[in-house]
């Protein structure tokens, strides 16, 4: 079965250690995405979950916790955004 908005990808959120920031964001290879995230890191890159959704799914996370936004796709761990993490993902 298709997906009206392209192929199904992971949405992954990866939290840094010493920063706190979270990144939301999708990709087929996560671990990969993880791995070339870190080679371009300071800090420690901590995967905090994984959700399979259609790509449209993305921006809607961005836009529900946009008032925790810091940088790009960098957001600040409020506890919604920790929480929706711990409900709806898995590792």
């Amino acid at each position: 079965m298709g997906y009206i908005y392209g192929s199904p990808k992971e949405i992954y959120f990866i939290q840094g250690k010493t920063t706190g920031l979270i990144k939301i964001g999708q990709s087929s290879n996560v671990k990969r995405r993880l791995k070339d995230m870190q080679a371009g890191s300071p800090d420690v890159l901590v995967l905090l979950g994984t959700a399979t959704f259609a790509r449209i799914r993305e921006g809607l996370i961005h836009r529900a916790f946009k008032t925790g936004l810091a940088h790009g796709e960098w957001f600040k761990p409020g506890e919604r955004l920790l929480e929706f993490i711990r409900l709806f993902t898995t590792q």
